[in-house]
């Protein structure tokens, strides 16, 4: 929401980019926030939802999408 403010103790780190290999106990991401006001698990269900981890690379992606 527009009018919630933000949180300056709120913040995330990514550690992995898209395509870069993981192993099991690797760290992907970091969230930072503040235990007395944030909404840890909605802000976990969106992480989750953010990575796929799989066997295979994805496909390169254009930097460029489209010009105006």
């Amino acid at each position: 929401r527009v009018d919630a403010g933000s949180d300056p103790a709120a913040g995330s780190v990514i550690h992995r980019h898209g395509g870069e290999r993981v192993a099991a106990g690797d760290v992907i991401a970091e969230l930072h926030y503040d235990p007395r006001s944030a909404d840890v698990q909605a802000a976990l269900a969106m992480l989750e939802t953010a990575v796929t981890v799989a066997a295979e690379p994805p496909p390169p992606r254009r930097l460029i999408l489209d010009r105006l």
